[in-house]
């Protein structure tokens, strides 16, 4: 999402319930829980996209849009394990203007 100017308030983050089959056995499963994070992507000066998440503070790297954000997956899934968040109340992405000196 690219926003120019203004401010936008965002909605708490979602927690879903996956179940997913286990070894293939169709009466056992395992329940997973889902998480729906922000991601700020900016192109970054050698090329590619650095990804940030602001719940968790974890920052990568990619060639593509969809590479930066499937390392910011698996960046934020191994910061998650270390340090479970309960509750993610979405940080409020807005833009101001400073000056410029050249």
């Amino acid at each position: 999402m690219v926003v120019v100017g203004g401010s936008i308030p965002l909605a708490p983050t979602k927690f879903n319930d996956v179940s997913y089959l286990k070894n293939g056995f169709p009466n056992l499963y395992i329940k997973k829980r889902t998480m729906e994070l922000s991601a700020v992507l900016t192109p970054a000066p050698e090329g590619g996209y650095v990804a940030f998440n602001p719940e968790t503070g974890t920052t990568t790297q990619g060639e593509t849009i969809e590479e930066a954000i499937t390392n910011l997956c698996e960046a934020s899934e191994l910061y998650l394990e270390e340090f479970p968040l309960d509750i993610i109340v979405r940080p409020l992405l807005t833009t101001f203007e400073v000056t410029k000196y050249a």
